[in-house]
């Protein structure tokens, strides 16, 4: 029985490797919202969605090699994996990479250009910046990081994939955008809330400024944002009822699991359940046809 349980721990320790801490389950779910806007507008284009899995597989990583003097110095079990492993860390953004350009390369060079903007934000984002002399990320700026994050998200699930596929102009598109910028904060405030113990005080993350029950509360608010946002555009007629449906059941799911993030919560919580709510969200909507 004990060996079992072993074994077990042990399955589950290497998926966890394997899924989240290799950034390739992140990469699945950046990919997943970009499904949700294809379903939702009628646009069929794989290659957008698997491109959309190979950027993110690229960046996530990339920026990692550009952290590991950070993480050499950190205590999370993530900081003593991502050391240990920087040969995996280092073959995932080449694979990355490669087959980004490959994706890429079916897409005519105007469509392209409209790429630029989401990748000087990720460079900005990775990359040092010079400046008074000194070395820094913008992702190190006071309280920018989590909305960099969602603006990026955003950018790269609705927009960028939606024009490159020529689904613009689509009416209402704006609202769609701002409804997927607040689901992004509201998922993402709980993993500041976990790392409140290995952030540094000078990121000034929401959790660090205003505690962990109100930063919670902040999550919640633009959760209910984000459901409220989905209501308009059913009013206008860019959802249906199925499609409606589906935002409101992963929105009150996020706010449960909001709701019992922080305290003893470990990797899987918010590695595979908070971080999972966009591969649900589509999981859902996908269902949602079905019925």
């Amino acid at each position: 029985m004990s060996s079992a349980k072993s074994l077990a721990k042990k399955f589950l320790q290497l998926l966890k490797e394997v899924l989240i801490y290799s950034n390739i389950f992140v990469s699945i779910c950046v990919a997943s919202l970009t499904a949700v806007s294809f379903l939702i507008y009628g646009v069929s284009d794989i290659r957008l969605v698997l491109l959309s899995f190979t950027t993110t597989l690229t960046c996530y990583n990339l920026t990692r090699l550009f952290k590991l003097s950070e993480y050499e110095k950190g205590l999370s079990p993530l900081s003593r994996w991502v050391v240990k492993h920087r040969f995996t860390t280092v073959s995932l953004t080449l694979v990355g990479g490669v087959l980004s350009v490959w994706l890429i390369s079916a897409y005519d060079l105007v469509r392209l250009l409209l790429y630029i903007p989401i990748g000087f934000l990720a460079l900005l984002y990775t990359l040092p910046l010079r400046i008074g002399g000194r070395s820094m990320q913008l992702r190190h700026f006071p309280g920018i990081k989590i909305f960099l994050i969602a603006v990026l998200w955003t950018l790269a699930t609705v927009r960028i994939p939606l024009s490159l596929s020529w689904a613009l102009p689509i009416q209402n598109l704006w609202i769609t955008e701002i409804s997927r910028f607040v689901f992004i904060i509201g998922i993402t405030i709980p993993f500041d809330i976990r790392d409140l113990k290995y952030d540094s005080p000078k990121l000034r993350t929401i959790p660090q400024q205003v505690g962990k029950t109100k930063a919670k509360k902040i999550a919640k608010i633009h959760l209910l944002i984000f459901m409220l946002l989905q209501q308009l555009l059913f009013f206008f007629g860019d959802l249906s009822l199925r499609e409606l449906i589906s935002s409101y059941l992963i929105g009150l799911l996020a706010v449960f699991l909001v709701h019992f993030a922080g305290g003893k919560r470990g990797e899987w919580y918010y590695g595979f359940w908070i971080e999972g709510l966009s591969l649900m969200y589509f999981l859902f909507l996908s269902m949602s046809y079905l019925i």
